[in-house]
């Protein structure tokens, strides 16, 4: 008898149009791949936050200045 997949493998191969089974190979590099998006995703997140706060608009309404005069 066949052991039914978690749902989380199932999306996995959804996801990555893996066919058949995912064996520890597969599993291991989309996990890798999922680590470096991760990682690049979060990075220009921190990139973008610091962008905002040099220019001061701190993601609240980039069209009034905080702190300005007027």
């Amino acid at each position: 008898m066949k052991a039914q997949e978690s749902f989380g493998i199932r999306m996995l191969k959804w996801f990555y149009g893996v066919p058949g089974p995912l064996d520890e190979y597969a599993r291991q590099t989309l996990d890798r791949i999922g680590d470096h998006a991760f990682i690049f995703l979060s990075d220009l997140y921190v990139l973008r936050q610091l962008g905002d706060f040099w220019r001061g608009s701190c993601g609240i309404n980039p069209c009034i200045p905080l702190g300005g005069r007027g």
